[in-house]
C-alpha cells in the first residue's frame, strides 16, 4: 500500500485503543446510523464476535469459542473508527 502511495498508521488492537471507538461502533449500529447494506461478511464477522471486558469496563473484540471463526472484517471497521476517532476535527473540516 505504501508503494502505491498510501499514509499507513498503524493501529494497537488493546483495550486502551479500542474502548471507545468500540463502544461507538456499537451505538451507531444499535441507532442504525451505520449503512452496510446488510455486508453478509461483516454480519457473519459481527455474530462471531464477542466483547472482553476488564475491570475498568475497557471494552475489545474478540473471537468466540470457535477460533476458526473469523472476526478480521469488524475489527477493520473498528480501525476506521479508531482513525476517525483519532482525526475527528479533521474529518469535520473536510465536509
Amino acid at each position: 500500500m505504501q508503494n502505491a502511495g498510501f499514509e499507513m498508521v498503524m493501529v494497537r488492537q488493546g483495550f486502551q485503543t479500542f474502548t471507545n471507538p468500540l463502544k461507538e461502533l456499537t451505538a451507531d449500529f444499535k441507532a442504525k446510523r451505520i449503512i452496510y447494506n446488510e455486508n453478509l461478511t461483516l454480519k457473519w464477522a459481527l455474530l462471531n464476535t464477542k466483547i472482553q471486558t476488564d475491570v475498568n469496563d475497557n471494552w475489545r473484540p474478540v473471537k468466540g469459542r470457535n477460533r476458526k471463526k473469523r472476526i478480521d472484517p469488524l475489527v477493520a471497521t473498528l480501525d476506521a473508527y479508531v482513525m476517525l476517532h483519532s482525526n475527528y476535527q479533521e474529518f469535520l473540516n473536510f465536509l
